[in-house]
């Protein structure tokens, strides 16, 4: 009980400061977090029964928390990823299609022989989330989190003189088979090199 009354005097204090500068030691750790969690979504619950939305509610009704819990089941069992293929997994069923942007792969030209990720981090930055995998010295793969941030991108890498093109996004299958594709073109190999070998 002692411990809830400090998330809520936390909570309290945090209408009025930013609790990133306050010395409370539960405004630092996991159980607060969960119960922020909580409670911003029961907020979206609320937002979602707000009187210019549901009539009932205009002569000032409060929604009750079955009402609120069924305008947010649309979310049940959904975990949010950030910077994902999908937006989110779904605990309860098949997840979702995919609808993030292509990659992006750029490599170097004649006016940019090296490319270097940190500085196409911090210019790319400013247009959304972005993942960066380095291929190579010359060559790498981006992935952005919404279209905007694609298009925007793509505009800047190209007008720095880099040679840029679109990687279509495969699904997980996809990407498992290409994969196993890889593996069984490599034992195939070493068969072969194998048998080569034993014929000597």
């Amino acid at each position: 009980m002692e411990e809830t009354w400090v998330y809520k005097e936390a909570l309290l204090l945090g209408q009025t400061q930013n609790l990133e500068t306050v010395s409370i030691a539960s405004c630092h750790n996991a159980g607060f977090d969960a119960v922020v969690t909580g409670a911003v979504f029961l907020k979206l619950g609320y937002i979602a029964c707000h009187p210019n939305i549901v009539t009932e509610h205009l002569h000032g009704i409060h929604p009750t928390m079955t009402e609120i819990f069924k305008r947010v089941s649309v979310w049940k069992d959904e975990i949010n990823l950030a910077r994902a293929m999908i937006r989110n997994i779904k605990l309860s069923g098949e997840d979702p299609v995919s609808e993030r942007p292509d990659w992006i792969r750029i490599r170097s030209s004649q006016k940019r022989k090296f490319i270097d990720p940190v500085a196409i981090r911090q210019k790319l930055s400013k247009f959304g989330d972005i993942e960066i995998e380095v291929i190579s010295q010359h060559e790498v793969i981006i992935a952005c989190g919404g279209f905007g941030c694609f298009r925007n991108a793509s505009k800047i890498l190209c007008e720095d003189g880099y040679l840029v093109s679109r990687e279509r996004l495969g699904t997980f299958s996809e990407q498992l088979w290409k994969q196993g594709l890889k593996l069984c073109t490599l034992t195939f190999l070493i068969a072969g090199l194998y048998w080569i070998s034993r014929r000597k």
